[in-house]
């Protein structure tokens, strides 16, 4: 029977290179028990782990209606967008095809721990129909499922957060699994998500239309190891993600309205942390020049940048000179 059209919610499963975790995530999203129909978007961005397999073997044991694989080919329209865009291409073509009033995320190497999650989560936008999402609490594990810490997120249950709060303070630092939120909140903004996708604009994007809240409830597991996106990268790396992403929100309105001074300052911060922090010479070279760059002469905070930069340098000489 063909239930699209009564589709509440959407599963968004992601995944590249997850052969050792894609069945438990895909267990995990089997075993929720809802009172609505949802469908799972799955979108995998050509492993070569076998994780693409494994995927077809589950859906095909596991023959629920709810199941929506997409299919990519070498040299296909995704493919070559994939090509142009990069990983973000994965989140932002998954994202095109969900249907449900609201959308859940999930990676392929986590998994969801409370059978209930998506019912809760639903529940609670339901009986608060002025925020645009909510997310929970969850627990971090390694590759082999051990657990390394909980709680991921130190907050107060029912803690509310704008979209100054998500700019400022929030930053999407929660579990990727752990958000619900409205579909029709990231619509509006999903050329802009293409530009520079990740969890910390998704989160900006969507709070233009409403606030989240925080339930302090452990439903889900992030995975922490080598393999992962974010962990597989040096710090230096990882910096430099966060720095893009601040100028991402100076160079569009509103947010450079909004947030001016607070963006500008951590660019500029961003920039000389990068700079101190690496040790090859032409790292140091091209972060200097983008951040002169960035710097504009009609713009007062520059000229106290400078002077800063002049009071330091100087100190740093004269402590040499005494000794």
């Amino acid at each position: 029977m063909d239930t699209s059209h009564n589709i509440l919610l959407s599963v968004r499963l992601m995944t590249y290179n997850h052969a050792p975790y894609i069945v438990q995530a895909m267990e995990s999203v089997d075993r929720q028990e809802t009172s609505f129909p949802y469908e799972v978007v799955v979108g995998d961005d050509f492993s070569t782990d076998g994780t693409t397999q494994k995927i077809e073997s589950f859906v095909s044991k596991n023959p629920k209606a709810h199941w929506k694989l997409l299919k990519r080919e070498k040299g296909g329209s995704y493919h070559k967008a994939r090509q142009k865009n990069g990983r973000v291409q994965n989140f932002y073509d998954l994202l095109k095809h969900c249907q449900g009033k609201y959308i859940a995320l999930l990676d392929g190497d986590d998994y969801w721990t409370d059978t209930n999650k998506l019912e809760r989560q639903v529940t609670f936008l339901e009986q608060h129909p002025d925020l645009v999402g909510c997310f929970h609490n969850s627990k971090v594990v390694d590759e082999n499922g051990t657990l390394k810490w909980e709680p991921y997120y130190l907050g107060k249950d029912g803690t509310c957060f704008d979209q100054r709060d998500s700019v400022t303070s929030l930053r999407s630092g929660y579990s990727t699994a752990a958000l619900v939120f409205k579909r029709e909140a990231i619509v509006p903004h999903l050329e802009d998500f293409l530009k520079i996708g990740t969890d910390f604009i998704l989160e900006v994007l969507i709070t233009n239309h409403g606030n989240l809240c925080f339930i302090d409830e452990s439903m889900s597991a992030y995975r922490f190891h080598e393999g992962g996106v974010w962990q597989g990268n040096t710090q230096e790396s990882n910096n430099y993600e966060v720095l893009k992403r601040f100028i991402f929100l100076y160079d569009h309105e509103p947010y450079r309205s909004k947030y001016n001074n607070f963006l500008w300052h951590n660019i500029v911060e961003g920039y000389e942390k990068l700079r101190n922090q690496t040790k090859d010479p032409l790292m140091r070279k091209k972060f200097d020049s983008e951040l002169k760059k960035f710097l504009s002469f009609t713009d007062s905070r520059t000229y106290g940048y400078y002077r800063k930069r002049f009071y330091h340098a100087l100190r740093y000489r004269l402590k040499k000179l005494r000794r």
